[in-house]
């Protein structure tokens, strides 16, 4: 959505004469407009809020929670107040809820998110819900679960989606992301017994995205100038194809070094749950084993890709960005998605798609499918799935 609000963080730095202080620093933004978690955050003291009042006063609001979620939620609720704002809709009148036996929107959310927890939906998705079923909230103009029926509240809250959902680029299509918001507010009106009054076959159409994989020169690009975490953690993300919080939360422990295999496993002391809720066993290379046995000895700690606090790194990308940007790759060309789609992609090129379901640790073939890329080429030799790329062998 368009930024009305700045999200800063308060954070320990130091200057140049070494003394330590601490300092506002306006929170980092995705391409998306929406707010980037990074290692310095961590240490933050406190997050708050800025804006412009209608009248032109700045105000800065101190937040009371210093949970990142938490806190990306208090900034989305707030983008949408100032929506109510400008569409000239008023908030509810203190303790007009109270007065009534008919269930509030706002209790009804929070049931229905305690159910997801319930029910083992991670964090990442619960947040995820939260910040979507907040934002309609608060955009629907309606008080009581009973007025959501209404056709006119699905139809307002598309409008304000395209009014205020940001392009990663210009004149992209911006229909998936109404469908996944749709879906998510779907599932709470079924939850509430509520049918949803926007039939699926009239939601904005879902623009099927051509899928891309690396290929072997753009690999070769990327390690050439790569230091050797750099090397360890690019070939590491290639030949598991892991989703990054698995990666994060890794253990050298999880390597089994005589099978030559890892497994991904839940790690409840990082509030890390697996999104098929079921541990998967993916097959190393050689090549690979011999790095990260090599890894272990210069790496304290259990974790195979700590940060600098020894905690999971939630900035992987980064890393794998800074080698590609020295190799001339851009930004755009280095993503998470595109590794798992290339690993995917050539696991069902040498073993089949349901081999490659198993391994990407997706729940239904369909979606798996979907990470394929069209063409199909044959890779010889058994030095594991990439040992034509040069620096994986």
């Amino acid at each position: 959505m368009r930024s009305r609000v700045r999200l800063l963080a308060r954070i320990p730095a130091a200057s140049k004469t070494g003394n330590k202080y601490l300092c506002w620093q306006q929170v980092k933004t995705t391409p998306k407009g929406l707010p980037k978690f990074v290692n310095e955050y961590v240490d933050a003291r406190a997050f708050a809020l800025r804006y412009t009042l209608p009248g032109g006063q700045r105000k800065t609001e101190t937040l009371a929670s210093k949970d990142w979620n938490e806190v990306c939620s208090l900034l989305a609720e707030k983008e949408v107040e100032f929506e109510r704002m400008e569409r000239g809709l008023d908030h509810a009148v203190a303790g007009q809820v109270e007065k009534t036996d008919r269930e509030a929107i706002a209790d009804a959310v929070e049931r229905f998110l305690r159910d997801r927890e319930a029910t083992n939906s991670s964090p990442n998705t619960l947040a995820q819900y939260r910040v979507v079923l907040n934002t309609f909230r608060n955009c629907c103009g309606k008080l009581f679960v009973d007025e959501l029926a209404d056709r006119e509240v699905i139809a307002d809250y598309l409008l304000y989606l395209r009014k205020n959902t940001a392009r990663r680029t210009k004149g992209e299509q911006i229909n998936n992301t109404l469908r996944d918001r749709l879906k998510k507010v779907s599932a709470f009106y079924s939850f509430n017994g509520l049918t949803f009054p926007l039939p699926r076959k009239e939601w904005p159409t879902e623009i099927e995205k051509e899928v891309t994989v690396y290929t072997r020169e753009e690999l070769d690009r990327m390690l050439s100038g790569a230091t050797e975490d750099e090397t360890d953690l690019i070939l590491f993300f290639l030949n598991t194809g892991m989703r990054d919080k698995e990666v994060a939360c890794a253990y050298f422990s999880d390597i089994d070094f005589k099978a030559h295999s890892v497994t991904v496993r839940p790690k409840p002391e990082w509030g890390f749950r697996i999104k098929s809720q079921k541990p998967r066993t993916i097959k190393l290379p050689e090549t690979l084993i011999d790095r990260l046995t090599a890894r272990q000895e210069r790496v304290s700690g259990s974790l195979i890709f700590p940060n600098r606090n020894n905690r999971p790194d939630d900035d992987l990308i980064q890393k794998v960005r800074n080698a590609a940007r020295r190799a001339g790759m851009s930004d755009e060309e280095v993503t998470l998605h595109r590794f798992r789609r290339t690993f995917g992609t050539r696991v069902a090129e040498l073993h089949g798609v349901r081999n490659a379901q198993e391994l990407l640790g997706h729940a239904d073939i369909e979606t798996t499918t979907r990470y394929l890329a069209p063409t199909a080429t044959n890779y010889e030799g058994n030095g594991g799935l990439f040992a034509d790329v040069k620096g994986a062998a």
